[in-house]
């Protein structure tokens, strides 16, 4: 929460209660996408449209990252450990970028 402190000494907490105070008296349209919805809202709504963008952009699922360590638990094998740990990297990343597989 610090990244959305006031570095300028002049803003006050009124400030910060008037822009929730003007989120809470906002509608959005069901039919706009929500992230497009505070893209828009950002000049308005600076601190709140960069939290809110932070919090929608974490991923639903850890689907991802256990497909990366399964990838790494069969690269890293018995047989390859004297992999370079920069090799290893390059193998995983060149697994993670791949669009056939």
């Amino acid at each position: 929460m610090l990244d959305f402190e006031d570095d300028d000494e002049t803003s006050s907490a009124s400030d910060e209660v008037d822009e929730v105070t003007a989120y809470l008296q906002t509608r959005s349209p069901p039919e706009v996408s929500i992230l497009s919805w505070w893209k828009d809202e950002a000049g308005r709504l600076p601190k709140l449209s960069t939290l809110a963008r932070q919090l929608l952009a974490i991923p639903a699922t850890s689907a991802a990252s256990e497909r990366s360590f399964s990838a790494a638990g069969c690269t890293v094998s018995a047989r390859r450990t004297a992999l370079a740990p920069e090799t290893v990297d390059n193998i995983m990343f060149i697994h993670s970028n791949n669009v056939h597989g």
